[in-house]
């Protein structure tokens, strides 16, 4: 999958209202981080931890923003990498995430996440 179409997935088509008014779903939030040699491991490419806890945090602030109070993480699960690409240093990595269901006393927070490589030449 290139690199625009990964970013098309991270797009989703406006909502509409009635009254014409684009609809912004108040609990998503984006997030941009350039891999740097610090985040990465000896091979040159991006620490699948470093990765988790960017995903984290995204979800995170998504989270405390429906709940308008700190939230902390219980569990993650449906994890899947699946990266045709490694992730190296000089990647840009953007990462959505959005409340999907909110309960009683906890929230169920989705994430996706593309990537941007700026070391070569734009196609």
């Amino acid at each position: 999958m290139s690199g625009s179409e990964q970013m098309e997935l991270l797009e989703e088509p406006p909502f509409i209202l009635e009254n014409g008014v684009k609809y912004i779903n108040p609990t998503e939030v984006k997030m941009s981080q350039f891999i740097l040699p610090c985040h990465a491991n000896h091979c040159g490419e991006l620490s699948v931890g470093q990765l988790l806890k960017w995903m984290d945090t995204t979800a995170c602030l998504s989270a405390e923003r429906h709940a308008h109070c700190p939230c902390v993480t219980a569990s993650m699960d449906d994890i899947d990498f699946d990266f045709e690409q490694r992730l190296s240093v000089g990647h840009v990595v953007n990462i959505k995430a959005k409340v999907n269901r909110a309960f009683n006393t906890s929230l169920e927070v989705g994430t996706l996440h593309c990537t941007r490589n700026f070391t070569q030449p734009f196609e």
